[in-house]
């Protein structure tokens, strides 16, 4: 009686295929993300962040293609053993900018190694807290234009060149073009954001 005969007759059902639930057709995802196992580890920051900025703009392209943005940007680290850690930043304004993941993302994986020095096997980009681009809220009375600051020239000069890279990558394919590392690890642009919040 009660209620584990009702579980276990749905178990019964699931497990002979029968699924009374409704197909949920037509929902979002929650989020955006890439990662890249890296056999058995890379150690050197440069290293690292170069793959990272990959994932970035592997995100940014899919988030772009899809019309989303999103808010909260997190970088996953496996380490050596079966450790992992994640570190995210939620801005006040969301991003389908490659520079500005990219951005983000290499400062939370410098955060994430802060005092470790041993070999990393796998790192992931998200982009999570997804919108629909045309609700994006611009800020009024930007100051130094942070790539991260929606409606800033600095944002728009990206979105500008995010929206050439695509265009070049649609019809040459995506190999056609790559986005490379910066000098002088992460961006300072995203060290003033952090600074701020």
């Amino acid at each position: 009686g009660g209620r584990g005969s009702g579980a276990g007759s749905s178990l019964h059902a699931l497990a002979n295929n029968r699924d009374p639930r409704r197909v949920q057709r037509g929902r979002r995802a929650g989020s955006v993300g890439s990662q890249q196992a890296l056999g058995r580890g890379l150690v050197d920051f440069a290293d690292l962040e170069s793959v990272v900025i990959g994932l970035a703009d592997r995100v940014g392209r899919r988030l772009r293609r899809k019309g989303r943005s999103g808010s909260t940007v997190t970088v996953g680290v496996r380490l050596s053993g079966p450790r992992r850690l994640t570190r995210s930043h939620t801005l006040k304004w969301p991003t389908a900018s490659t520079r500005a993941i990219a951005a983000i993302a290499s400062y939370l994986l410098e955060r994430a190694l802060e005092g470790y020095e041993g070999p990393v096997t796998l790192v992931s980009v998200t982009v999570s807290k997804l919108t629909i681009d045309r609700h994006i809220q611009m800020e009024l009375g930007f100051d130094d234009g942070l790539v991260t600051t929606a409606g800033s020239r600095a944002a728009d000069r990206s979105n500008s060149l995010d929206s050439k890279v695509d265009l070049i990558r649609d019809r040459f394919g995506v190999k056609a073009i790559s986005i490379g590392a910066r000098d002088g690890g992460p961006s300072d642009d995203f060290r003033k954001l952090a600074e701020r919040s």
